[in-house]
């Protein structure tokens, strides 16, 4: 039995291909301290031939792998270079890898193997990755030196779309789930335009704390809604957004159906962005929460939630001072800070007690250059409630 027979026998490596996807998390690290993590996604999309090879652009890179030879290659500028050898067994070494010409020591079991090699950049750097058998790159790690300063680079698969030798479509699911987490509105309402606040959340938090993540998880925050009368429903609704840890929003309901003796029928879900997709509900039975709405004979949508809150900039845009509007139902205590949009304080934070009603507060600006300005107004009432708002002040242009 030749070495190639043995090889194919040993690890089972995936076609590329223009449907292959990739995900996984970095962790970056430092000898300054610094450690932070990102979300990585390779889709091998744009494909070119070269020397009977199909490779496929992915991330920042052309790779392709020839089945014959059992050899993975990378493209750059129209040359092939060696990038693994696949025939090499565990505990022997190949040179030429990596597409940097290092030498690539081989390590692990018929099922899973680590490639590891070290060559000049930066000016050194150690690189390895692993490939697991019917599932392919499963970790990298990256550590690089300079001048007594390192830096290291450790990526971990979540999940990734791969076809096999012969055709066959593999998804690797991954562990991590999104979560959803939500109080239904007191029912029923005295308006027809209710306030929601949504707690989406997601499984690599606890992967990754105690640290905060930079990296865009990309799930989906999805309201479902009907109306029901008991005997007929309507057709169902959707509402969807950008899935934060809080999601606020408003949805006015139509007035004509629920005045009409229709009730409303609503649930939260999320849903991550994996190829195969997860979903957490809000009920988590997947049923719908019922919602009566009452609203007094002769209002219309003029009652407004419980934790109102506006606020108004004029002039807007101004030279050196403009004057803020703040509406609350309730009296209580507000807080005022002005920042640039590069997060820096504009003036010193503005503490002011406010009867019911509208608060008039003038804003003086001295030396700040011209730029957009955002008012952050964190509101305690006097019965305890909290609300807070970010907004645009306005455009300071001096001299005008």
């Amino acid at each position: 039995m030749n070495a190639k027979n043995i090889s194919t026998t040993i690890i089972c490596l995936f076609r590329l291909s223009g449907i292959d996807r990739w995900e996984g998390i970095t962790t970056s690290l430092g000898n300054g301290g610094y450690v932070s993590y990102y979300f990585s996604s390779k889709t091998y999309t744009d494909s070119t031939l070269n020397d009977g090879i199909m490779f496929y652009y992915g991330g920042s890179e052309w790779r392709g792998f020839d089945p014959v030879s059992n050899k993975m290659y990378l493209l750059n500028n129209g040359v092939k270079s060696l990038d693994i050898d696949f025939n090499v067994a565990p505990g022997s070494t190949f040179p030429g890898g990596f597409g940097k010409g290092a030498t690539v020591s081989v390590s692990g079991t018929n099922d899973k193997r680590t490639f590891q090699g070290t060559y000049g950049f930066w000016p050194s750097t150690d690189y390895s990755v692993t490939y697991q058998r019917d599932i392919g790159p499963t970790f990298s790690r990256s550590y690089m030196v300079m001048s007594g300063n390192w830096s290291e680079f450790r990526t971990s698969m979540i999940s990734q779309l791969r076809t096999k030798l012969n055709g066959e479509i593999l998804y690797t699911p991954h562990g991590h789930n999104p979560g959803v987490s939500f109080t239904p509105i007191i029912s029923p309402s005295n308006t027809f335009s209710v306030l929601f606040n949504v707690n989406a959340s997601h499984s690599l938090n606890g992967t990754i704390s105690p640290y905060v993540p930079s990296f865009n998880y990309l799930d989906t925050l999805i309201m479902e809604y009907y109306y029901s009368n008991g005997v007929d429903s309507t057709d169902i609704y959707t509402f969807k957004k950008k899935a934060f840890a809080l999601n606020q929003f408003t949805c006015e309901f139509d007035s004509s159906l629920l005045r009409n003796g229709y009730h409303l029928k609503y649930r939260m879900m999320v849903r991550d962005k994996s190829i195969v997709p997860k979903f957490a509900y809000s009920p988590s039975d997947q049923s719908f929460y019922t919602l009566h709405i009452e609203v007094p004979v002769g209002v219309e949508n003029e009652i407004l939630p419980d934790n109102f809150f506006q606020i108004a900039a004029y002039p807007n845009p101004f030279n050196n001072s403009t004057t803020l509007q703040i509406d609350h139902f309730e009296s209580g205590e507000v807080t005022v800070n002005i920042y640039s949009l590069t997060g820096e304080k504009a003036m010193e934070p503005v503490l002011i007690h406010k009867e019911v009603g509208t608060l008039i507060l003038p804003i003086e600006f001295k030396s700040q250059p011209s730029g957009i300005y955002l008012a952050d107004i964190n509101f305690v009432s006097s019965s305890g409630k909290n609300a807070q708002e970010t907004s645009k002040t306005g455009v300071f242009k001096i001299g005008e």
